[in-house]
């Protein structure tokens, strides 16, 4: 009978991992099923639209009104529901036209893309993906009194002031979206109750709010503080797991040089024989044919 191979792993086969996003949740989790994971879907946020909230209408007759010099574009998703809310009230061709001169600042690639594909011209990208990144980027060109629009995420606008707090500028923040907990909280609940039970190896966030509301969720059912020990475990795990693997690389860069340092010397060695071998060749053709027994 044939030898049977060892059927090698998917990365994370034998983990279970919570995934808590909103939008595109099912292409994270596809994602990590292709690598093996089993996967708990279990959305903690979802994203309420404003586009019918005086608010967002107001920072937008404000933009108009007062064309920026700077547009800050937070996400992706932000700036393409600002444009579809303006084009809802007939005032989207008004809004690029007050946009156009602007610089664009833009938290990431994903925002970058979405401001391009409405036509703007995107000047500078925060390195980190972050409010800190945006505030260098404003605080090496600033000017005094400079108006600034920010394309806020979420219901974090005090979050995403304080950020830019400091700048000398005015700043108009307009509220596309907001973010709240689920109409159905069985699949979250469920996800912190298999945290708690030790079912669940990793849970994953795409956003500061998921977190808030994950543990206001435990909170309702009483298990708020079982829940932090939960993730702090995981932490731990992952630390731990960590470790192991720049441990495991050190042995195999050691094995590594040990292997090349055998074939180094095994190469010696062989070019070593050889030479003796050709000397010893050479010798026998240099020496004179000896005389057979019984010659005169």
């Amino acid at each position: 009978m044939g030898r049977v191979g060892r059927v090698p792993l998917e990365p994370l086969e034998g983990y279970t991992v919570g995934v808590t996003a909103d939008r595109r949740a099912g292409e994270q989790a596809e994602l990590l099923r292709r690598r093996g994971a089993r996967v708990i879907e279990a959305p903690t946020i979802a994203t309420a639209y404003l586009g019918s909230d005086e608010r967002l209408r107001h920072a937008t007759e404000e933009v108009i009104a007062a064309p920026p010099d700077v547009l800050v574009v937070t996400t992706g998703i932000g700036i393409r529901a600002w444009f579809e809310a303006a084009q809802s009230w007939g005032l989207d061709v008004a809004l690029l036209d007050a946009l156009a001169g602007a610089r664009v600042v833009s938290r990431g690639p994903k925002a970058a893309a979405a401001a391009q594909a409405l036509g703007l011209e995107v000047w500078a990208t925060a390195p980190d993906e972050r409010m800190t990144g945006v505030r260098t980027q404003l605080a090496a060109d600033a000017t005094p009194g400079m108006r600034v629009a920010v394309q806020s995420f979420g219901d974090d606008t005090h979050d995403v002031a304080a950020a830019l707090a400091g700048l000398d500028a005015v700043f108009t923040m307009v509220p596309v979206y907001r973010w709240q907990q689920p109409a159905d909280v069985k699949p979250a609940e469920n996800l912190v109750r298999a945290a708690i039970e030790g079912r669940v190896h990793a849970i994953t966030f795409t956003s500061a709010p998921a977190v808030r509301n994950l543990f206001a969720i435990a909170d309702g059912l009483g298990l708020r503080d079982e829940l932090r020990d939960a993730l702090k475990a995981m932490t731990d795990m992952r630390k731990g797991f960590d470790e192991a693997r720049q441990a495991a690389v050190a042995a195999r860069r050691d094995a590594d040089a040990a292997r090349a340092a055998a074939e180094k010397v095994g190469a010696a060695n062989e070019a070593t024989s050889e030479k003796f071998t050709d000397m010893w060749k050479h010798m026998l053709a240099a020496s004179p044919p000896r005389g057979r027994a019984g010659d005169s």
